[in-house]
């Protein structure tokens, strides 16, 4: 079960998530495409999107913060590790965004929702990176 941070980050974050699920999910009722796995892999940007946050949340345990030695900040091998996980999942979800521009048969202004889609997208990376690190401003 969450822990009460757990459930408070993943709130955070909850409306802009539901904001992306609408745009997946015109996404994918607005594509013509006959083939129903290229329709879900044309809607599945923001599915990423929506998985990078939930990363962030279960990750959120087993993320070590670095400590200052010397003057230097020393960087935890597993912090490093999912701070990169964390920002390769939304590098996947950017590639998704291109690769939906390029197979999705439908209105091409659809399309235009592309720019608030990756607005949100960068609001739930920063929660993201937050609720990761446990670090909030």
């Amino acid at each position: 079960m969450w822990s009460g941070y757990k459930v408070e980050a993943f709130m955070e974050a909850l409306p802009f998530l539901l904001l992306l699920l609408a745009f997946s999910t015109a996404y994918f009722l607005l594509s013509r495409n006959n083939k129903w796995l290229t329709r879900l892999l044309v809607s599945s940007h923001c599915l990423i999107f929506i998985l990078g946050n939930i990363f962030s949340v279960v990750g959120s345990d087993y993320y070590v913060r670095g400590h200052w030695e010397n003057g230097e900040l020393i960087h935890t091998s597993i912090g490093k590790l999912l701070n990169n996980a964390l920002l390769g999942i939304f590098a996947c979800g950017l590639i998704a965004v291109l690769y939906s521009f390029w197979k999705f048969e439908g209105n091409k202004y659809v399309h235009l929702l592309s720019i608030p889609i990756l607005i949100v997208a960068f609001l739930v990376l920063f929660i993201s990176g937050m609720t990761l690190t446990k670090d909030w401003i």
